[in-house]
């Protein structure tokens, strides 16, 4: 049975501490990384295996948006404001892509500074860079049967 799918980077919809992410850059414009990895093998001398899981669920969360996203100085403002008052450098990250099952959430987050600006003659992007204390992450599909 031939299966089909279909994905829209219309429908994917990212928040960061309420605040909408709005006009993402052409392109990859959301990146998640793990800071390790989820699990890592041991061999004893004798062959022995033992499987060891890592508990550090922490990492980062990239997007990228065009420099005319409104979501900039929102963000701006608020990692301005974090460096003031700390607790309102903090937020919850959620993406959710509406054309199947993915779903991000990094309940205590944090902008980890200010995005590097460049100018030039064609359409600039800013990349913000999200820490986070914990990542729950579903990789869903859309894929269907016919």
């Amino acid at each position: 049975m031939p299966l089909y799918g279909q994905y829209n980077p219309r429908e994917v919809a990212q928040s960061w501490g309420g605040i909408d992410l709005l006009a993402p850059m052409d392109g990859v414009f959301i990146s998640i990384e793990y800071a390790a990895e989820g699990s890592e093998l041991h061999v004893g001398p004798a062959g022995d295996v033992t499987f060891i899981i890592n508990n550090n669920e922490s990492g980062i969360i990239r997007t990228t948006l065009k420099a005319e996203s409104p979501s900039n100085d929102l963000l701006s403002a608020r990692f301005n404001a974090g460096r003031r008052v700390t607790l309102a450098g903090y937020g919850n990250y959620m993406l959710k892509d509406l054309n199947n099952l993915t779903v991000v959430e990094a309940a205590i987050s944090r902008i980890q500074r200010m995005p590097n600006l460049e100018f030039g003659d064609g359409q600039r992007a800013i990349e913000w860079a999200f820490l986070c204390a914990q990542i729950t992450a579903h990789a869903g599909s859309s894929v269907v049967g016919f």
